[in-house]
Formats: C-alpha cells, sequence, structure tokens
C-alpha cells in the first residue's frame, strides 16, 4: 500500500498534494485542463481570497480572464444578488487581440452580487462584487496676492468651487480639496509634472469631509507669472478613481503698464534753456521710477541719445499710485547749437516687488533749439496767429 501510494504521489504530484489540502479543509482546486491565470474586472486584477472587489455604481462591469491550457471555445460568468434575486450571466468569449484572454461585459451593475466564473472544466471560488459610488471632489483656491498688490482691488482670500481663476502676477496659489469619502491618494499636475497633495488632519479639514492640500512649496504655484493649466486626480480607499481628472486653469490678471502724460510750455528753446517739463505717472499700485529719454537730433542727421532719471522710489517706502511734477531739464551737458532738434520722452517703470516692473512712455516731446532772434520771431508768429484768430 505504501509503494502504491508513494508511487502515486510521484507519479501525480499536483493531485496528491491537492488531496491532503483538503483532507485538512484546505479550498484548493484538483487539476484541471484550463487553467484560469488571472481575473481582471474593469482593468484592475482580482483578488479572488481577498477582500469583496468594488466596482462603480451604474457604470458597466467588464471581466477579463486570462486562460492557459486547454481553451475552450467560451466561458461565463455567472451573477447573483447578494441576500437573494434574480441573477444573471455574462457570457466570455476570447478576445481578437488575444484568444487566451475571455472578455465580457454587463451593462451597469447597481447592486452588490456574489460571482462564479466558469471556463473548460475551470472555475473559480464564490466571490463579491460591492457596489460603491464615486467621490465628489469640491476644489478652493487659496490666493495671496504680492505685497504691493494687496488691496481691495486683488483677487485673495479661497476661492470655494472655482478651477477657474485670474491673479495678479506673481501671486501665490494653495490648492485644497474637500472629498465626501476617504481618499488613498491625491495627485495635482501642472504641464505633465506631478505635485503629491498631502492628507489634512488639523482642524483646517473638520467639517469639510477628507481634506487634502497642495503647499506651493518648489512648485509653479508659489508665484504665478502666467497662464497655467492643472489637473488633479485621485484614487479612493476602493482604488477607485475619477473618470476623468479635474481640469482647472489659473490665468494672469493684467497688470498694466503705467499710464504717463507730459507737456511742455514752449516748443523753441536757446541751448542753454532750463526748459520746464510737467508730468504726470499712474499705476494701478504704485510708481517705482520715472526717468526722461533725452534725443538731440543734428543738423547732420547725427544723433545721441541718453537718460537721466526724475524719480526713484526709496528702499522700504510705500509706493505711491501718482507721481506728478513739474522739473526744470538741464541742458548743460547736451552742448546744443542752433539749428538742433531735441526730442524728450518721460518713462514711468511700476512697482512690482522684487520683481522687474513694466515701463509706459509718455508722448515724445521736441524742442526746437534757435537764438534769440528765433525765439522772438516764434513770439511774433505766435501774436500774428492770435490776431487773426
Amino acid at each position: 500500500t505504501a509503494a502504491l501510494v508513494a508511487a502515486g504521489i510521484g507519479f501525480y504530484p499536483d493531485y496528491a498534494a491537492t488531496f491532503f489540502s483538503r483532507l485538512l479543509l484546505g479550498s484548493d482546486h484538483y487539476p484541471t485542463a484550463t487553467i484560469i491565470e488571472t481575473v481582471k474586472i474593469n482593468g484592475r486584477e482580482v483578488d479572488l481570497e481577498g477582500e469583496p472587489h468594488a466596482v462603480v455604481e451604474g457604470q458597466p462591469v467588464r471581466f477579463e480572464v486570462t486562460c492557459s491550457g486547454r481553451l475552450p471555445h467560451t466561458g461565463r460568468a455567472e451573477l447573483e444578488i447578494l441576500g437573494g434575486g434574480a441573477g444573471t450571466t455574462v457570457v466570455l468569449d476570447p478576445t481578437v487581440e488575444d484568444h487566451t484572454v475571455f472578455a465580457g461585459e454587463l451593462a451597469r451593475l447597481a447592486d452588490p452580487v456574489g460571482y462564479q466564473i466558469y471556463l473548460g472544466d475551470a472555475w473559480t471560488d464564490p466571490a463579491e462584487l460591492m457596489v460603491v459610488r464615486l467621490p465628489t471632489i469640491e476644489v478652493t483656491l487659496d490666493v495671496t496676492p504680492p505685497d504691493y498688490a494687496a488691496g481691495p482691488e486683488a483677487t485673495s482670500g479661497p476661492q470655494i468651487g472655482l478651477r477657474q481663476i485670474s491673479v495678479i502676477e506673481g501671486s501665490q496659489v494653495r490648492v485644497r480639496i474637500a472629498a465626501d469619502k476617504l481618499l488613498k491618494k491625491a495627485v495635482l499636475s501642472i504641464d505633465e509634472v506631478e505635485y503629491p497633495m498631502t492628507h489634512q488632519t488639523d482642524r483646517e479639514s473638520e467639517g469639510r469631509g477628507d481634506s487634502w492640500v497642495l503647499e506651493p512649496g518648489q512648485s509653479p504655484l508659489a508665484a504665478v507669472v502666467e497662464r497655467l493649466g492643472y489637473s488633479i486626480a485621485v484614487t479612493d480607499v476602493h482604488d477607485l478613481q475619477l473618470e476623468r481628472p479635474l481640469q482647472g486653469v489659473i490665468r494672469i490678471k493684467p497688470d498694466r503698464r503705467p499710464r504717463v502724460t507730459a507737456s511742455i510750455l514752449t516748443e523753441y528753446i536757446l541751448p542753454t534753456a532750463r526748459p520746464t517739463v510737467v508730468y504726470e505717472v499712474w499705476d494701478d499700485y504704485g510708481v517705482a521710477r520715472v526717468s526722461i529719454l533725452r534725443q538731440v537730433v543734428h543738423e547732420d542727421g547725427q544723433t545721441e541719445d541718453d537718460e537721466a532719471e526724475l524719480y526713484k522710489l526709496a528702499d522700504g517706502a510705500k509706493p505711491e499710485s501718482t507721481k506728478q511734477a513739474a522739473e526744470r531739464l538741464d541742458l548743460g551737458g547736451l552742448k546744443l547749437v542752433k539749428g538742433d532738434q531735441l526730442r524728450i520722452t518721460v518713462c514711468g517703470t511700476d512697482y512690482r516687488g522684487p520683481r522687474r516692473g513694466k515701463t509706459g512712455f509718455s508722448e515724445p516731446l521736441v524742442f526746437q533749439v534757435t537764438d534769440v532772434a528765433g525765439i522772438l520771431a516764434a513770439i511774433s508768429e505766435a501774436d500774428k496767429r492770435s490776431a487773426r484768430e
């Protein structure tokens, strides 16, 4: 008897191992001609001996079973509503791409079910499918404008439920999400770069469901200087993901260049004159610098250019939104002669904190350099014109 048993074990080790496992109340199956390798439901591999597999309520359920050994012509997945109720059968046919994969689909599932899969002479132990819903995500964008732009006109504070906002250039954006069910992971992506979000456990998350946050840190959200598109993908505790990631856009609210106006009292000047230029520069958030561009055009067509600073914001001083003054220009260093033309343009640069400001320009003003006779002739012409009018 011992010899016969030893021979049987030697010739059929798989049967022998299963036999002794079942003697110990195991659930191993005896070897079959068809072997079920893996079972996937909606693209995710199923652990038939683990926890019930989760599928989304109301969505299709697709079975994909990979086999080896003797392949049957078809198979089936038998489903029965837990707690009693009608059952249904999903036919599993070999796929065109791979004849070792058998697939079938149920249009929708509204209740938890138990299921078994049969292919050839192989079958799986009973397992369960539980029905869950996808999480609902609410996005909150906390916007902190740059210091220079802080004020009633700046977009600041939490923007709840909005995924498309406009912010002042240089603003910091903190992204928070709240889900109505527990999440395992949340990731925000910008330009295909992923930034993992952090689970909140402090008081800030109380009353807001399962809360996750992305601190600006080293991401582009630390200082938004251009239009950014982002997406948020989440995975819940059942390893389910949204049908598509949440999409959003952060646009730049235009911070216009300073507006500059300038005027002169007279067009004709002497080479040693100190003419007065009246200017006004105003900006939404503050003026950092005012300068004047001077261009001398000689009678032979040659030009000379330079720039003179009229005003500069002191370090640590608070910028003013408007800067106006009447400046007397010292032209002694230009070595003007009769016949030259002097073009001047007033430039205003706005204040943007540590970033470089943008500059606006006035319309060019033109002085004609002449002598005393030319000045008198211009005055006389003006008197004649006034008399005619």
